[in-house]
């Protein structure tokens, strides 16, 4: 949600209240729409940094065939992946509340740093999101402090959304260099 997104809504329920007359007095603390927001607004501000990282990256690489790009994920709220040399970076919103993080090579399997590569499935074939197990991937979780702020967290511990991205570009990209 950007900064001044709650107020719209706040606006926009009060403008319901007067033309309906109901009144919804703890809209604002449902936790699974706060948790959504915070997740949403986070995927995209992590978009937005791989984006400018992988554009200097490209830039600086000056090779059309190895460049990274980044893709949306169509029917999500804000997933997205990167793409380089048959190796996909994909991050999603797994829940509301929480992101994931996972690799697929595009000749079959799944990983996240630090892990073995799973073992390729029949013809190769990447597996479908909805058959992969949930230890595969690493997960980002939120925290929420006392006035619903976020605190994006790995393992328990915090973290700041530049250092994850500079992380996972700098795994990406040794992971498809070709």
């Amino acid at each position: 949600m950007s900064t001044i997104d709650w107020l719209k809504e706040l606006a926009q329920a009060e403008l319901h209240m007067e033309e309906t007359g109901e009144i919804d007095a703890f809209g604002h603390l449902d936790e699974e729409k706060i948790l959504l927001d915070h997740t949403t607004s986070f995927l995209k501000e992590l978009r937005h940094h791989f984006q400018l990282f992988a554009n200097d990256f490209n830039e600086h690489r000056k090779n059309t065939r190895q460049t990274i790009k980044v893709y949306g994920i169509s029917n999500t709220q804000a997933d997205f992946l990167l793409f380089r040399n048959s190796l996909k970076l994909v991050v999603t919103l797994s829940k509301p509340g929480q992101v994931e993080f996972s690799f697929h090579a595009m000749s079959g399997g799944l990983f996240a740093p630090n892990k073995k590569p799973s073992k390729k499935r029949k013809l190769g074939i990447p597996k479908p999101p909805d058959e992969m197990k949930t230890d595969e991937g690493d997960f980002l979780e939120i925290e929420l402090g006392p006035f619903n702020e976020a605190y994006w967290t790995f393992q328990g511990l915090r973290i700041e959304p530049r250092a994850i991205v500079r992380f996972y570009l700098t795994e990406f990209i040794k992971n498809s260099a070709s």
